[in-house]
């Protein structure tokens, strides 16, 4: 794995961290290249290379009380018990470079079916099953449609329908089961998510009016509806989660104050903010936050610091 050329997609503030305490049990594993560690590269592992940042895992999922951690620099995917301990380890197709930056898990039945990989090398998703064999391959460096550039965040829905958003292209492209492009929408770098029903939800900046709106829409692309936000005036907006009643949770840059001063908010589904608080960027992550049921989860990691510490992901229950 090349880490000059992983670490180039993560600029823009595509790690963060939640600025408050965390309560109640997680998940977490040492840094290391051994069983059950998560690797890392930073200068102590680098001296001679020119990192534009320091790099570990850039995501986590969070199932059924079970924590499932993409290990990037290892090439792996730990799998924790609810307890915390490790319950498995699957490796992901060995590559001459791979840059591995985000995953998405189906299950059925209460058990992994399948895992679907983003790789920022060669610009693929790929499909594999339970136990890591490779199911299918899709994508490719191009700038036609169902090709990508940068690849970034990947959703899937229950009918196997892949989401990717492509910050190079600057697109969320759907793909069926089968790899067909089904659509393609613009995409601002705002995150994007499927709600309970499996609607595509994204953001769409209103420069007129001066907000972004919450854009839902089916999988055929039909409104759902679109609400404007109204979290006030802000830059990188990221959202990441639209829930059964319409509530919605996304993460921003304040245009004042410190440096880089952040927040996250719950936004009602007329828009209004029923709740927020600040958050800090620190180093390097991707997907920093996800969602079991109704509790929160966020990573925690100082890749620049390890060996030193842990990958950890705890329970943030903020409301």
């Amino acid at each position: 794995m090349n880490p000059l050329r992983a670490s180039l997609p993560l600029l823009f503030g595509m790690a963060l961290a939640l600025a408050a305490p965390c309560f109640g049990a997680g998940f977490s594993l040492p840094y290391g290249a051994g069983e059950h560690q998560v690797g890392f590269v930073n200068e102590t592992t680098a001296p001679d290379q020119e990192l534009l940042n320091p790099l570990g895992p850039l995501s986590f999922r969070v199932v059924g009380g079970t924590c499932w951690v993409l290990d990037t620099v290892n090439g792996r995917l730990h799998h924790l018990a609810a307890d915390g301990k490790p319950m498995a380890t699957i490796a992901l197709p060995a590559r001459e470079s791979a840059d591995w930056q985000d995953f998405a898990v189906t299950v059925a039945d209460g058990r992994p079916a399948a895992f679907y990989v983003l790789d920022g090398a060669e610009q693929q998703v790929l499909r594999l099953s339970a136990t890591g064999e490779v199911q299918g391959t899709f994508g490719g460096l191009g700038e036609e449609p169902g090709k990508f550039v940068q690849v970034f965040r990947i959703e899937v829905d229950a009918a196997g329908n892949m989401y990717v958003a492509d910050r190079g292209r600057q697109v969320v492209s759907v793909l069926s089961p089968a790899g067909k492009v089904l659509r393609e929408i613009d995409w601002e770098w705002s995150g994007f998510c499927l709600d309970p029903s499996g609607n595509l939800c994204y953001l769409r900046w209103d420069e007129d009016a001066g907000v972004n709106h919450l854009v839902v829409e089916t999988l055929a692309g039909k409104s759902v509806r679109s609400v404007p936000l109204a979290i006030g005036p802000h830059f990188n907006p990221d959202l990441w989660r639209v829930e059964a009643n319409g509530e919605t949770v996304v993460s921003f840059n304040l245009p004042e104050g410190a440096p880089n001063q952040m927040r996250i908010a719950r936004c009602g589904a007329d828009g209004k903010v029923i709740a927020g608080c600040p958050l800090t960027p620190p180093k390097v992550m991707n997907r920093f936050l996800d969602w079991d049921g109704a509790t929160c989860y966020l990573g925690v990691a100082d890749y620049g610091e390890a060996p030193k510490g842990t990958f950890a992901v705890e329970p943030f229950p903020w409301k």
